[in-house]
């Protein structure tokens, strides 16, 4: 049976299992604590994209689509706090 053990920080995977690969166990590498800090993130940066994406919108003269864009940010802003604060992966 082999092991295989990769450390990234304070997390540890280990990989179990024998020569044919069909059998193993993988254990997880990242935390949960940072897993709760993903979802509210990316919520963030989905926002950013579409505020950015209405200003492209305006820029062009699509001026229903920039305010749709705009209204869609405010509330994925509004939103990645809600979340976090849900599954309490607020930031300190």
């Amino acid at each position: 049976m082999k092991k295989i053990k990769i450390k990234t920080g304070d997390n540890v995977k280990v990989i179990t299992g024998n020569n044919k690969g069909s059998e193993g166990k993988v254990l997880k590498i990242v935390s949960d604590k940072k897993t709760r800090m993903i979802l509210p993130n990316a919520i963030t940066l989905i926002g950013v994209c579409i505020g950015l994406t209405s200003i492209k919108f305006a820029l062009d003269g699509k001026f229903a689509l920039a305010i749709v864009a705009i209204l869609f940010a405010g509330l994925m802003d509004a939103l990645d706090g809600r979340i976090a604060r849900l599954i309490k992966g607020t930031s300190k």
